[in-house]
Parts: structure tokens; C-alpha cells; sequence
């Protein structure tokens, strides 16, 4: 299904607001987010975005003592910002793979680490 455009989305607002009415899927009441979320095509998440992103915590403990807990902490706050009612690693669907983005960060921030001390040496000359 094609993305909804503002109109259409201020429409539906508008009309759910001025009529008071409860959206209903599959038997249950949702948030307007979510229903823009069923009308673009997807299923809304069960879970609240804090549980989303305590979930997404979990995953990242067993990498911990590997990259470090600030790396880690700096790589959870990037990806569990919220763009569009998701959190961001959940936009990147199935390319996700939490493994291979972490070697990755990982990689770039020695880069910018090595970047930076070739800097500061070459002030110093």
C-alpha cells in the first residue's frame, strides 16, 4: 500500500476527533498511531515503545563486555530514536542484523578514534 499523504492523514484525524471514535483492530482498540500504522499496510506493535526498547536493551547485553558498555549505550540510543511511530532499528526491517551493525559501529568508531589522534599529533607539529 502506498504511504498515506498529509491530507489524507489530517483527514482521518480529524474525523476520528470530531466524531469521537474509537479505531478497532482485530477486536481491539488502537491508538490513532497505530492505525496509521494498519492503513500504510503493517501491523502495529503490541508492545509499548518502552518495552520495544527494553526488549531491544536485552539483546544487547551479551555484546557488552565485546565492544563495552559505552559503546553499546551510544549504539542503543542511536537505533531506539523514534522516526515515524517505529524506533529506528525497527525501520530497517529485514536488513536488520543487530551482529553485523554492531561490527560495523564498531569500526567506524575506531575510525573516528584514529581519525581524531592523527589530528591532535598533527597540531602538535
Amino acid at each position: 500500500m502506498k504511504k498515506l499523504t498529509k491530507i489524507q492523514v489530517d483527514l482521518f484525524k480529524r474525523f476520528v476527533d470530531i466524531f469521537d471514535v474509537e479505531v478497532v483492530y482485530e477486536g481491539k482498540i488502537i491508538t490513532f498511531e497505530d492505525a496509521m500504522i494498519v492503513l500504510e499496510g503493517d501491523r502495529p506493535n503490541d508492545k509499548t515503545i518502552d518495552e520495544r526498547k527494553e526488549n531491544f536493551k536485552a539483546t544487547l547485553a551479551p555484546y557488552v563486555e565485546e565492544y563495552g558498555y559505552a559503546m553499546i549505550n551510544k549504539f542503543d540510543e542511536y537505533w531506539t530514536r523514534i522516526e515515524n511511530n517505529k524506533l529506528k532499528f525497527e525501520t530497517h526491517g529485514k536488513t536488520w542484523t543487530l551482529k553485523l551493525r554492531l561490527a560495523k559501529w564498531n569500526s567506524n568508531n575506531e575510525e573516528r578514534l584514529r581519525d581524531n589522534y592523527i589530528k591532535e599529533v598533527s597540531k602538535r607539529f
